[in-house]
């Protein structure tokens, strides 16, 4: 047997292996690996969302896990620490977003909707977010809430990027998307993917290990390959303005589309759109483009044109930032922290604690 061969089964296989199993023990003791927990398209109801009875687990963020956030997947198969309950009951409040309503980012009972459901003795707060989710899948998972909860109020949590990738071909077929033609935009029904972790075989093998999960959502791998192929130097508060400078009548058509829809299918209930502040340019103390400024005027005109409430966290953010210079989010990740949660719940909060009927 040749040297070089008898080095490699000998030597350098047992060290690898050696290697690896000292890293897995690593990242399950003294740097915990991100654990998410696992995810399933539903092939009834057409919604992507948590698998009931992996009840708790830890998410950490970063090479070394400095932020963590232990979360809770309820009896619906959302972040929640509360189980939910079907039509009927006390009044419910439901709120519809993305990765910042799942909220892995902070422990669950930290996340605006459970300080608000904390706050509220009458009232429950049921939240429904999935990282990555667009403005037309708020439509899709609000009529799924509609007939499953029966809420008095919806709430839609706004993010930029929600507008573009409504249409963008690029998002995920898991979600409702729509298609902008001559004819006026027709939804595209959510779609399983064969991209799931549910349906791939060694993506379910390769989730049970800490040093994988620890390469794949701590380090991020993944995203930073594609950070390098498609070196995003036109991107702002996490949208992509290419996406915006040659679909903005389409963005517009779409987005009006979806809150026009929503009013339609809920005349009688409550609806509030909160949309995020541009906190990159607060922290920096400049104007967000007019791309970004064309998203917000977007969904403020869909508010007032449906008769919604819209919460605008923008000046709201920018004036506390100004005063103390604490920022929304941490170092680590540009989802809210703590503070942000805590922030945004004290404003969406008095909203709720209001008769809107009472006022002029």
């Amino acid at each position: 047997m040749p040297r070089i061969l008898k080095n490699i089964i000998f030597l350098t296989i047992p060290t690898l292996f050696v290697l690896a199993l000292v890293l897995e023990i690593f990242f399950r003791i003294g740097i915990p690996a991100s654990n998410r927990p696992l995810a399933y398209f539903d092939d009834e109801t057409l919604i992507y969302r948590f698998m009931v009875g992996e009840d708790e687990g830890l998410f950490t963020i970063g090479p070394l896990a400095r932020q963590r956030g232990r979360w809770h997947i309820n009896n619906a198969g959302w972040n929640n620490p509360a189980d939910y309950e079907a039509a009927g009951g006390k009044p419910k409040v439901a709120i519809i977003g993305d990765s910042y309503i799942e909220a892995f980012q902070v422990d669950i009972e930290k996340s605006y909707p459970a300080l608000i459901n904390a706050a509220l003795e009458d009232i429950d707060v049921y939240s429904f977010g999935f990282s990555g989710a667009p403005l037309s899948h708020y439509l899709h998972m609000s009529r799924h809430v509609a007939r499953a909860f029966d809420p008095e109020t919806l709430i839609f949590n706004l993010i930029t990027n929600d507008f573009p990738e409504s249409i963008y071909p690029g998002t995920a077929p898991h979600w409702l998307t729509l298609r902008v033609g001559d004819s006026g935009p027709e939804e595209v029904q959510p779609s399983r993917d064969p991209a799931f972790t549910g349906v791939s075989r060694t993506k379910q093998i390769l989730r049970h290990s800490a040093l994988a999960r620890y390469a794949m959502f701590n380090l991020q791998l993944k995203r930073l390959l594609l950070q390098l192929k498609s070196k995003r130097n036109n991107y702002e508060e996490n949208t992509d303005l290419g996406q915006i400078q040659h679909r903005r009548e389409k963005i517009s058509i779409a987005s009006l589309y979806v809150m026009n829809q929503i009013r339609r299918e809920n005349p009688d209930r409550r609806i509030i759109y909160v949309i995020d502040g541009p906190r990159q340019s607060i922290y920096a103390g400049t104007a967000p483009s007019e791309e970004v400024r064309f998203l917000y005027e977007i969904a403020e005109e869909g508010a007032k044109e449906t008769g919604a409430e819209f919460l605008n966290l923008w000046p709201l953010m920018q004036e506390q930032f100004e005063k103390d210079g604490i920022k929304f989010n941490s170092e680590y990740d540009a989802h809210w922290d703590e503070h942000g949660h805590a922030f945004v719940a004290e404003k969406v909060l008095p909203l709720l604690t209001r008769d809107p009927a009472s006022e002029p």
